[in-house]
């Protein structure tokens, strides 16, 4: 016996009263997507319109605010509606200080503060008395040392070899400038040095020259025209007060001895410089009376044989000399050096030494050991210094 299965009779019953749902018509389906396809392009067309007319609204304000506006107005005089006084002062962009070039007092002023003046007007005078004063006693030093320079330069010529005595023409012509500015330097003003008993053993002439700015200070430049002593003690003295000169940075000299004593004697010998140039030629046209008239380093004696630059026949001297003095004579004997007339002249005075002549091929040593006793015999001590025009 079969059995049935119990069926849910509300189950059945909802089966039965649902009702069968109809398919939708295909062509209902293709209206429905144009209709969206056609709203999807309507709203990307009107999304793009709006951009462009953005970008276009934005292009036509950049323009405007590229290119401003600028409105010109005429100026025109009103009445003030308020006044202010305030406080200030003018002050000139460069301020240069005007100083005179000497002290003295005031005897006439031709400008008030403020005027306007042109280059090179008169300002004023000014009565210096000291600087008068000053004046005189320079005018006085000059006379003194044009009175007291010969007899100097004498002396100082009896232990300097190269040395030419001044005549007194030449000794007052040398002064003809001191009165006057040259090169810009300023009038030669003359220092003199006197010894225990007021002698003048010392004579100085010099110019000198201020630079003065903000930045550097005082630059001044000292120059020695000339500068005699005949003792130790005077030059260096005398170089001492050159280089102490109140603002004067740099000192120079001319036609100054090769061999400056007081050189060594500064704190910097470094900051001493020296250029040595031809001061003296020598052409001996007498050698026996040349010879005779010197002395030499050592007592000795030489035979010296020497030729003349135009072919002559060479001459022989016989010299015997010491720190006493010399004698030279003619001779035959056989010669112990042979030399040409120039280098003759160039060992008389003492500087430059026989056996640099004789390396450099200028002087033949004939018998052994000539050319040592010559260059000890003929060396001298200070160096020749021509210290003067002639």
């Amino acid at each position: 016996m079969t059995k049935t299965p119990n069926q849910n009779p509300q189950s059945q019953h909802d089966h039965e009263s649902a009702e069968e749902q109809k398919p939708i018509s295909p062509r209902l389906a293709v209206v429905g997507l144009i209709l969206l396809l056609i709203v999807a392009l309507l709203l990307g067309g009107l999304g793009i319109l709006r951009r462009t007319h953005a970008d276009t609204v934005l292009a036509e304000r950049t323009q405007e605010l590229a290119a401003p506006t600028v409105t010109v107005a005429a100026p025109k005089t009103g009445a003030p509606t308020d006044s202010f006084v305030l406080p200030g002062n003018v002050a000139a962009f460069t301020d240069s200080p005007i100083y005179a070039r000497t002290s003295g007092y005031l005897t006439r002023w031709y400008y008030d503060i403020g005027s306007r003046v042109k280059k090179g007007a008169l300002l004023a005078v000014i009565a210096s008395p000291e600087v008068d004063q000053q004046l005189a006693q320079a005018q006085a030093d000059l006379a003194t040392a044009q009175a007291e320079l010969p007899g100097l330069h004498e002396r100082v010529c009896a232990v300097r070899n190269g040395m030419v005595s001044l005549s007194l023409f030449r000794s007052r012509r040398r002064y003809r400038d001191a009165a006057s500015e040259v090169g810009g330097l300023g009038a030669t003003r003359f220092t003199l040095h006197r010894d225990a008993s007021g002698a003048v053993d010392g004579l100085l002439g010099y110019r000198t020259k201020l630079d003065w700015t903000r930045s550097t200070g005082p630059r001044g430049d000292l120059q020695v025209e000339e500068l005699w002593a005949s003792t130790e003690e005077a030059e260096a003295s005398l170089w001492r007060f050159c280089l102490q000169h109140d603002l004067m940075t740099r000192v120079t000299a001319n036609w100054r001895p090769s061999d400056e004593a007081f050189a060594v004697c500064l704190a910097n010998p470094r900051a001493w410089r020296q250029t040595l140039s031809d001061g003296l030629w020598l052409r001996p046209l007498d050698p026996a009376a040349l010879l005779s008239g010197r002395r030499y380093g050592r007592e000795d004696g030489l035979v010296l044989e020497v030729h003349e630059p135009d072919g002559a026949a060479p001459r022989r001297f016989r010299l015997e000399g010491g720190l006493e003095g010399a004698i030279c004579v003619p001779s035959s004997a056989s010669p112990d050096l042979s030399l040409g007339v120039a280098a003759l002249g160039s060992i008389c005075l003492g500087d430059t030494p026989l056996e640099r002549l004789h390396r450099a091929g200028r002087v033949e040593e004939v018998t052994p050991g000539a050319v040592a006793r010559a260059t000890a015999m003929f060396g001298w001590s200070p160096a020749p210094w021509s210290g003067a025009f002639f």
